[in-house]
């Protein structure tokens, strides 16, 4: 991990987010969405579903954008 990759995780992290991070030569030998989702799931790192699909218990990050209820 170098200075910018810290960095930028510092940044997420600061907005909410959870950064985690996962090894390039075992995400590159994954080809479909279906295979990224599975290895992501197994490790407990997918925390919501893709557009359109019902969302996990897990929460999401807080939106700086969103408009007042």
């Amino acid at each position: 991990e170098n200075g910018a990759t810290r960095f930028k995780s510092r940044l997420l992290r600061r907005l909410g987010w959870d950064v985690v991070h996962v090894p390039f030569f075992e995400w590159d030998r994954l080809v479909t969405p279906a295979e990224k989702d599975a290895y992501l799931r197994t490790r407990g790192l997918l925390t919501r579903k893709r557009p359109g699909e019902e969302l996990s218990e897990a929460p999401l990050p807080p939106s700086h954008h969103s408009s007042p209820e």
